[in-house]
């Protein structure tokens, strides 16, 4: 098993719901927590990620509905979550 320097692992995706077996592979050998960010502003996930990407390994997503089925599957260690978000494309 090759060992990868911290700072080349980056996980960044939107969250797609189909089965991935290389993301689960990148989780176990990046040994990063995992975090999802849950924000319908797409520029306000982007700013997070950047913050965190070296630190985290990341999901979003842009709804609730999404938020909860990558929550569900993934069990992440934190999840960062705007509280006002618009509901089925509507304030």
């Amino acid at each position: 098993m090759q060992l990868v320097d911290e700072s080349e692992v980056i996980n960044i995706s939107v969250y797609v719901l189909k089965e991935n077996k290389s993301k689960i592979i990148d989780k176990i050998t990046s040994g990063l927590p995992t975090m999802v960010i849950v924000d319908d502003n797409a520029e306000l996930r982007h700013y997070i990620r950047e913050v965190f990407k070296n630190k985290f390994t990341i999901y979003e997503a842009d709804d609730g509905t999404t938020a909860y089925t990558v929550i569900e599957k993934e069990v992440p260690d934190i999840v960062i979550s705007d509280v006002m978000m618009k509901k089925n494309g509507r304030n």
